[in-house]
């Protein structure tokens, strides 16, 4: 009698733990939280941008919260596309931030998010795109020409009969590590 009562008592214990661990540890709960912090926080930072107001915190929350799913659940079809949009709001809050270190810190975070999903995502219909963006941060952000010919050159390179191609080819010829104005002059003294 006494050992049966030990034995219910134990085999108690290891079901009552056995039930807690699954429940804290339910992957398709897990994702669906991730998921749903996700999309709150893009709808979020989109709303406030749609608005003209930069938001850092929003904005970087849905940064992470991308690169969060991505890194939890790569093999989901919108991880990448996901991942450009935080991307594309990495180069926005390095464009808007207010010092130098700001801007270093997320023009790279965009860097790393665009060779990111060119590495893990290379059949990804949006990997030209990175490659462009990827050029368009070297130059237009961080003022780095060279790794900036290297992304357009490469983009010329893999996408030649594209229309964007031909338009960095003029660029890198006339216009690359020039201000817009000094190529409005350029184009004007070859229209005399």
């Amino acid at each position: 009698m006494k050992k049966s009562l030990y034995f219910l008592f134990v085999l108690s214990i290891l079901i009552s733990t056995s039930c807690k661990s699954k429940k804290e540890s339910n992957p398709i709960e897990e994702k669906s939280k991730i998921q749903s912090e996700l999309i709150q926080s893009y709808l979020s930072a989109v709303s406030i941008y749609k608005m003209g107001v930069i938001n850092v915190p929003i904005m970087t929350a849905f940064v992470d919260n991308a690169q969060k799913f991505a890194t939890a659940y790569p093999e989901e079809s919108i991880a990448p596309e996901y991942l450009f949009k935080a991307g594309i709001l990495s180069m926005t809050l390095a464009r808007t931030a207010q010092n130098k270190e700001d801007i270093a810190k997320y023009a790279q975070k965009a860097l790393d998010i665009f060779n990111n999903i060119q590495k893990v995502y290379p059949d990804y219909e949006g990997v030209r795109n990175c490659i462009f963006y990827r050029g368009t941060t070297y130059d237009d952000i961080l003022h780095d020409y060279k790794s900036a010919e290297i992304e357009f050159r490469d983009y010329i390179h893999k996408y030649p009969q594209d229309s964007i191609s031909s338009i960095l080819k003029d660029y890198l010829v006339n216009g690359i590590g020039k201000s817009p104005d000094e190529i409005a002059a350029d184009i004007l003294k070859k229209k005399k």
